[in-house]
């Protein structure tokens, strides 16, 4: 199939595309290269730069008429200013508007079947029992807000043609840079201050290979108008820093209780993925942290 990855250039969208491309898929990606995060928080650009070769490669923004000269069979629609205080542009503009803008342009080219990359937060706080896809929206924060107003955005352009909604959280893996809290525990040194994790809290994890693999059973399955949670296993950022210090002995960390109102985001129920597209998350907690160590050595800045 004829493919456009928005955000094709990013952590999961470069991870993306590569499966694609390796399936046999022509793949187009539109990628403004902006480092939301600020300065070069341990981004390995090379690693990414493989990930991407043998696609063809739009350096702008996804709205851009230039992109959309040629149709395309399938559009997933991932770049968004991730869940971050932003240095630049702000979450209605990135992630609303721009999604309004793609789906738009995407609908008139012809575009067959759009994917939008939203999020657990759209949900909003973990209310007791795993997020399934039918919960209502009830989201606590912008980036939350921002994903589930782009998944109605999505509905709303293609609710006569084919959308899918991906879900997720917790993604580990080498590729990130924008200080999500997996990331900061694997990729801590000297120059930052003492971590700080947050006590007791179960939280969502996905090893970046298995949501890669969910995102594309969600492209190429024949269902169509469905919302999926990907996620893998769960865990605790204290357990999650035990596993990293098998690894990374003098990685040291203190506790704080989770202060009153602060986000917390819980198991996600994933059966409904496992019935229609057949996934089935291949990473635990131990071999994910021990592949994303293994890239983190060969690629990052510890090599």
């Amino acid at each position: 199939m004829k493919i456009l990855v928005s955000g094709g250039a990013g952590f999961i969208g470069s991870h993306l595309t590569r499966a694609l491309l390796d399936r046999g898929h022509k793949v187009t990606i539109v990628d403004a290269f902006v480092n939301y995060a600020g300065g070069d928080f341990y981004e390995s650009f090379d690693y990414r730069k493989k990930l991407i070769k043998g696609a063809k490669l739009f350096k702008t923004r996804a709205s851009d008429k230039k992109v959309w000269g040629s149709g395309y069979e399938v559009v997933a629609h991932l770049a968004a200013l991730p869940i971050i205080f932003p240095k630049k542009g702000d979450f209605y503009k990135e992630n609303i508007l721009e999604t309004e803008k793609v789906a738009s342009f995407a609908k008139k080219s012809g575009t067959r079947r759009f994917l939008f990359m939203s999020s657990i937060y759209a949900q909003g706080s973990y209310r007791g029992i795993p997020y399934s896809e039918d919960m209502p929206l009830e989201p606590t924060d912008l980036y939350g807000a921002s994903k589930g107003a782009g998944e109605q955005m999505v509905r709303f352009f293609f609710f006569d043609r084919e959308w899918e909604i991906v879900r997720t959280a917790g993604i580990v893996g080498f590729g990130d840079h924008n200080r999500r809290v997996f990331q900061l525990i694997v990729e801590k040194h000297p120059g930052l201050p003492q971590l700080t994790l947050t006590r007791g809290v179960v939280r969502i994890f996905v090893y970046i290979d298995d949501l890669v693999d969910g995102i594309v059973s969600a492209i190429e399955t024949k269902t169509k108008n469905e919302v999926f949670n990907i996620a893998g296993g769960v865990t605790t950022l204290d357990e999650f820093a035990k596993e990293v210090k098998k690894y990374i002995p003098n990685l040291e960390w203190k506790l704080r209780d989770a202060p009153k109102g602060e986000l917390i985001i819980g198991p996600a129920n994933i059966s409904k993925a496992r019935k229609i597209l057949g996934f089935k998350p291949k990473f635990t907690l131990e071999t994910a942290v021990k592949e994303y160590i293994k890239k983190f050595r060969k690629y990052g800045h510890g090599a």
